[in-house]
């Protein structure tokens, strides 16, 4: 394999910053399981200042759902989920409501795929809402999904199977399905099966202690420079809990937890590291 060249990579990446400004980056160059190199620019915290290290936790947002796909997956291998089935015969806490009735069900395979019908937005009501409608700011309390967003079911606007559509709602269905199988809230179930196999120990759905101490802020670039993004709660199925990522589907990996996310992909067995998978509404 060829060599490493520091200086072209950093130029790689100052070029990257000219174009697109950030208080705080990580990148790293992975080969063969292990981290070959690593550059850490800026800070995780403009107040406190505290830089970029391999150690920094950062919101994954919507990659999220890729744990929520293992997760799902790893309940057909055990013969406890039929993904060609009816996805309302394994959810319990609210279901999927055609909006027609000559609709074929959205079944498991839908879901995972993007194709079951769900929409984008909860509602358009939530264009005009803070986070449109992604749940709120945090310190306030947060309901369940069923409670806050699906008490009367969430609408399968197109036929199942005709259209692919990105939703994240699609996805949130799919954590509560994985609750609801299971019997176990969607963060244990994901630390207890899949971060803990993966010694992914610095990776979490929500802001537990495993990632809060190295937990980066976000930032948006405004004319007078760098403005926090609001901190929001994101719901996740199952009981009140708090979310790492604006939009409720993903985890905040720390510089290892990328790695660990890596291997997780690659079906190898991670020996140290770690990732905060986050957001919720997994994604």
């Amino acid at each position: 394999m060829p060599e490493l060249d520091d200086p072209d990579l950093q130029a790689k990446v100052a070029k990257f910053l000219d174009r697109w400004p950030s208080a705080g980056l990580a990148v790293g160059v992975v080969r063969d399981g292990s981290l070959e190199w690593f550059f850490g620019h800026g800070v995780a915290d403009v107040e406190s200042k505290e830089p970029i290290t391999e150690d920094t936790v950062f919101r994954i947002g919507s990659i999220t759902k890729t744990f929520t796909a293992i997760a799902v997956m790893q309940l057909w291998e055990q013969g406890l989920v039929d993904l060609d089935a009816p996805a309302n015969d394994y959810l319990r806490s609210f279901r999927l409501i055609p909006t027609k009735t000559s609709f074929r069900p959205a079944t498991v395979r839908h879901l995972l795929t993007h194709t079951a019908g769900v929409g984008y937005w909860r509602r358009l009501s939530d264009l005009l809402q803070p986070g449109v409608g992604s749940g709120n700011r945090a310190g306030r309390s947060v309901p369940s999904l069923a409670d806050y967003a699906y008490h009367k079911g969430l609408p399968v606007e197109v036929e199942p199977g005709t259209r692919w559509v990105y939703s994240n709602h699609g996805f949130a269905a799919l954590g509560q399905l994985v609750e609801d199988v299971s019997g176990q809230p969607l963060d244990h179930y994901l630390r207890e099966h899949i971060f803990a196999p993966l010694g992914m120990e610095h990776t979490d759905l929500v802001r537990s202690e495993r990632v809060r101490p190295h937990l980066a802020t976000g930032y948006v670039l405004r004319s007078r420079g760098l403005k926090p993004v609001a901190d929001r709660e994101v719901l996740t199925p199952g009981r009140e809990r708090n979310v790492l990522h604006h939009r409720g589907h993903g985890p905040l990996p720390r510089r290892p937890a990328a790695r660990r996310h890596r291997r997780a992909r690659l079906g190898a067995q991670a020996r140290h590291a770690g990732v905060h998978v986050p957001t919720a509404v997994p994604a």
